[in-house]
């Protein structure tokens, strides 16, 4: 036979696990954010830090390209002024030739050839030749001289405007009467005391003897012309 039982029965007593509420779940969120901020100053302070040392080696690298620009323009600079400098030289040198091949004036050879022509007289100031009559009477011009006692061997342009003259005069006379008319020139500036020696030639025998010998002198001198060009 079946038996229940309708009496109240006592209920077991079951053990609960009481979970913490409140205070604990607060400080482990705290602790989370503290973390995180660190890990945020962490890494603010480590981009910081990369920032500065670009920022450093970009100022270096500025510093090596402005010292590059500098040493570049330096360098074009000097190079520049060694082309203008090379082109001083050398258009110095093409004024020397062309000065060293510039031929006489004509006018020098036409006055060389007055002073050398029987008959006419240099081209002088009339005035300035009585005042240096004046002062030396040796400087008069002998008009009836015949210049064809005197010939030129040699006229040479030795540079700076000065002619080097070499010929032979018929005798020291003629030479001196060469040399006034230089001197009284208008065309000729300074005029070099002439050095010259006297020359005997023989013309070769004849019958009944030798010939006379015939004598001359033989000179070198310089004189500058006064306007050049």
């Amino acid at each position: 036979m079946i038996r229940i039982n309708l009496l109240p029965s006592k209920k077991r007593a079951t053990s609960r696990v009481r979970v913490p509420v409140g205070g604990g779940s607060g400080d482990a969120l705290l602790v989370a954010i503290v973390i995180a901020w660190g890990a945020l100053g962490g890494l603010g302070y480590w981009l910081l830090s990369n920032e500065q040392d670009e920022t450093v080696r970009l100022r270096a690298e500025a510093a090596k390209v402005a010292a590059k620009v500098k040493e570049i323009r330096e360098r074009i600079d000097e190079e520049g002024l060694q082309a203008k400098q090379d082109k001083v030289k050398q258009l110095k040198t093409a004024i020397e030739k062309l000065q060293a091949q510039k031929r006489t004036p004509i006018y020098v050879l036409h006055e060389m050839a007055n002073i050398l022509t029987p008959g006419k007289l240099p081209d002088f100031d009339a005035e300035v030749q009585r005042r240096r009559v004046v002062e030396d009477p040796e400087a008069r011009l002998n008009e009836d001289w015949d210049g064809s006692s005197v010939w030129i061997s040699k006229l040479h342009e030795r540079g700076n405007g000065v002619l080097q003259i070499e010929g032979a005069a018929r005798d020291a006379a003629d030479l001196s009467e060469f040399v006034r008319r230089l001197r009284a020139s208008a065309r000729f500036g300074s005029v070099t005391h002439p050095e010259y020696n006297r020359v005997e030639k023989k013309r070769g025998k004849k019958q009944g003897g030798a010939a006379p010998p015939e004598q001359h002198v033989r000179f070198s001198m310089s004189v500058s012309v006064a306007a050049w060009d």
